[in-house]
């Protein structure tokens, strides 16, 4: 199997259960983690464990007041911009 290691992955529902566990478990193959999900005290307590390979970005993906909201987008729009992790990957 290929290395995880230093891949940048997201994960949305990442302050409980499931996405919790996957975030440790990439953490631990040594991924840089963007971790989503609604409780933002849950995600502090979670990027606290992992450490600075890990960016908390509370979001709720089902409200639609997600980070993007602000650019609008249609099928002749371009994409939105992406994200900046205050990290460089692969370093």
């Amino acid at each position: 199997m290929q290395s995880l290691s230093g891949k940048v992955v997201m994960i949305t529902g990442a302050s409980s259960g499931i996405g919790a566990a996957t975030a440790r478990r990439l953490a631990a193959e040594g991924c840089k983690l963007v971790l989503a999900a609604r409780s933002a005290e849950k995600l502090a307590a979670l990027t606290g464990e992992i450490g600075p390979q890990a960016l908390a970005v509370p979001t709720d993906v089902t409200s639609g007041a997600g980070p993007y909201t602000q650019y609008p987008i249609s099928p002749t729009s371009p994409s939105p911009p992406p994200a900046r992790p205050p990290w460089r990957p692969g370093r």
